[in-house]
């Protein structure tokens, strides 16, 4: 029995695809309008494809990730505190220290989700600031990325949904 590998297009993937790459694209039109970074933007936006089931898991998830990136930009103070004592583990033992408190955190009902924390520290690693100025910045780029997640989803849910008549 030979096994045919073939893939189907159809109207609907089309359009999704389509879709899609307009949102894509669109979105990175934003983040250079506003100077913004786009990683951070497509974070929220895995985000919400991810951990995105309701409003409320939407809201956690946002602050999950605003609390990890303050969790990095509290490494990077420990770290630097620590240096002063023990410049070849100060990093070290500041992220052993904070990581390891973030474990109990998401031991929490509400909280719980490890992979938020540690994408909202990326988050703040990745843009290399040692300013808490930037947060709101950073926060605006994520829910940018929830936004256009969501906006995905609801015309995702239409296109898939969408029955034609043949009229």
């Amino acid at each position: 029995m030979q096994h045919k590998s073939t893939m189907e297009i159809t109207l609907k993937d089309s359009l999704k695809s389509i879709l899609l790459g307009l949102l894509a694209a669109l979105s990175i039109y934003v983040c250079i309008l506003l100077q913004l970074p786009a990683w951070v933007l497509f974070i929220g936006w895995s985000t919400y494809a991810l951990f995105c089931t309701s409003k409320t898991t939407t809201l956690i998830s946002f602050l999950e990730e605003t609390a990890g990136m303050l969790l990095a930009y509290f490494i990077n103070i420990f770290a630097i505190y620590l240096n002063t004592y023990t410049p070849e583990f100060g990093v070290l033992l500041s992220v052993f220290g904070i990581v390891t408190l973030l474990y109990w955190v998401t031991k929490l009902k509400l909280f719980n989700n490890l992979i938020t924390y540690f994408l909202g520290m990326t988050a703040w690693f990745s843009y290399s600031s040692d300013s808490l100025n930037n947060l709101p910045m950073l926060m605006l780029c994520l829910g940018l990325g929830i936004g256009f997640g969501y906006v995905y989803t609801v015309f995702d849910g239409l296109i898939s949904n969408y029955k034609y008549n043949g009229k």
